[in-house]
């Protein structure tokens, strides 16, 4: 299968090279041509062995040569964000198709080595440095470009005047803006990409970082909010989110997530306070302060509170069959997700508060199952349990429901269609309502329903 052309050169921005080499090397280099850019290159190192700009020339060779993308075919739910789904007769997934990325890591240790040896030998050029970066961020070496990028910030913070670019030219004047920019979207890659233990070890130091030499940055700010929101910190994240919007008075996204943050704290008082401060002000466009109405119209209207029988034959199944088994395991390990926060953002309530119900997992061999258990329910056909189990791509939703003459079901729901099991004995607990879903052969899917019907509209 055809080697796709490596890491768009362009974008890592490392030197251009001397002006008989630099044509012919780099177009062979963005074509995947790498034995005749590699030839180009060894005629270039005995003409001119002493050049600076071979040190990433070389990189970029060995950086084109460890990289490699090929298209791939995958099973259903099994490939990439972003690849191509093809669908069957009936809509469903039949497959996709999209890259397959892997690395040589012994060249990719050589390319790194040798860009090293750039920086010691030259330790001005900021080309270098921030195309080690980006190779570090795309090989997933977040620590190691995080210490990149942090030595660059604390260069430029002292002298940024000593950077230099291609040729050993200094860069003038425009340079801490091109670092700004630089290191912007390095903590957004991470942010965004990173996993979480990189995250938790590196992300907020390296926002600091970041500010130190740029203050008054509001996105890296907002993005330190949106961090600590999402690491459940949020009155560090309404501080952040403050700050990015006294450091930028036109933007108005971090005053968006505090009136969310409020309406998730019940604080309505200053969410609406904000968003009448955003409609009522000049330094807004009419589209933001629209958004503003709307989030305020969603404020004063009455939350609607969801039926028992939808929220237990509706609202939960319809979670289960959006919630992606991959990115969303931690939904339904405690119920504050979906039973509160979703809710809230629907402008709807939860017949029950996260201390009503008790959710715990139970696991069988691979397979984790989210059990949660309600208060013993008090009409026909309530349930006093719920599990959502993993199918491979989102979860099947499964209940204990009390019947008529207080017989306990175990039941499905799919879409509208809400199957019986047939009764079954009252669970002590979640494992023992595990036990009953194998002992139906549902884990395994060998069994049918005994009775099947579609809910009316």
């Amino acid at each position: 299968m055809k080697k796709l052309a490596p890491i768009a050169f362009a974008a890592i921005a490392i030197g251009s090279l001397a002006a008989d080499y630099n044509e012919s090397f780099n177009t062979l280099l963005y074509d995947g041509k790498f034995d005749m850019a590699d030839s180009v290159l060894q005629k270039w190192i005995g003409d001119r062995p002493d050049d600076p700009e071979l040190y990433p020339a070389r990189f970029n060779l060995l950086l084109g040569r460890a990289y490699n993308s090929m298209i791939a075919l995958y099973r259903p739910g099994e490939g990439p964000e972003g690849g191509i789904v093809f669908s069957d007769s009936t809509g469903a997934e039949a497959g996709s198709i999209g890259p397959i990325v892997s690395w040589n890591d012994s060249l990719y240790n050589l390319a790194i080595d040798q860009i090293d040896c750039g920086i010691d030998a030259l330790p001005e050029r900021l080309d270098f440095r921030l195309g080690k970066a980006t190779a570090l961020a795309m090989h997933g070496d977040w620590p190691e470009c995080v210490a990149t990028m942090t030595e660059v910030l604390d260069m430029t913070k002292t002298r940024a005047d000593l950077w230099r670019w291609t040729n050993n030219e200094f860069f003038g004047d425009s340079v801490k803006a091109l670092v700004n920019e630089a290191a912007w979207e390095k903590i957004s890659e991470l942010f965004n990409e990173g996993n979480q233990s990189d995250k938790s070890s590196h992300f907020e130091k390296f926002g600091h970082s970041i500010i130190e030499v740029y203050p008054r940055d509001n996105r890296v700010l907002n993005i330190l909010g949106a961090y600590a929101y999402d690491t459940d910190d949020s009155d560090k994240a309404l501080s952040y989110f403050r700050q990015s919007a006294e450091a930028d008075r036109t933007d108005a996204i971090p005053l968006g997530n505090m009136v969310y943050i409020y309406r998730q704290q019940g604080d309505t008082a200053r969410a609406l306070e904000i968003c009448r401060m955003v409609t009522g002000s000049n330094s807004y466009d009419e589209e933001c302060k629209e958004s503003f109405r709307q989030m305020e119209q969603e404020i004063t209207t009455p939350a609607q509170e969801i039926g028992m029988y939808d929220y237990f034959f509706s609202w939960l199944p319809m979670i289960g069959s959006m919630a992606e088994e991959i990115t969303d395991k931690a939904l339904f390990t405690t119920p504050h997700l979906a039973n509160s926060r979703l809710p809230e953002i629907n402008n709807m309530r939860s017949p029950f508060t996260d201390d009503q119900i008790a959710a715990e997992t139970v696991s069988i061999g691979d397979v984790s199952i989210a059990i949660w258990r309600f208060p013993e329910p008090e009409t026909v056909p309530m349930c006093l349990y719920a599990a959502f189990v993993p199918d491979g791509k989102t979860y099947d939703y499964y209940t204990i429901e009390i019947s008529l003459d207080n017989i306990w079901v175990l039941g499905s729901m799919k879409g509208q269609t809400h199957s019986n099991y047939g009764e079954v004995r009252r669970p002590e607990n979640a494992a023992d309502f595990v036990d009953l879903l194998i002992e139906k052969g549902i884990l395994t899917r060998l069994s049918e329903p005994e009775a099947s019907f579609t809910r009316p509209d």
